[in-house]
């Protein structure tokens, strides 16, 4: 995760990001969401919106957790969907050539 994060910001591809999780298995407690996002505030530190994609109720809880961690006292502004065009689409409020 921290190697992602970090080709994340070396590449400078991360201000608009959408993650689709659908068909993943995600497994993590408070502590390990709360260590990766304060991880990534230290790493990604411009402005930036996280779209992320779901299609189940335990990813959409740890991502909704997640984002708020990432989002407390950071740039970053990140949404939970369950839709890939209402991620999209909200992307595109920040950005319309996105």
């Amino acid at each position: 995760m921290y190697a992602m994060l970090r080709e994340l910001a070396e590449r400078d591809i991360y201000r608009l990001r959408i993650f689709d999780t659908r068909g993943a298995r995600l497994q993590a407690d408070t502590e390990e969401l709360s260590a990766v996002a304060i991880a990534a505030k230290t790493i990604l530190t411009k402005p930036n919106r996280v779209a992320w994609v779901v299609d189940s109720d335990l990813s959409y809880g740890l991502l909704r957790v997640f984002s708020a961690y990432r989002n407390h006292e950071s740039h970053t502004i990140s949404r939970v969907f369950w839709i890939m065009e209402s991620a999209r689409a909200w992307l595109k409020e920040q950005d319309p050539t996105f």
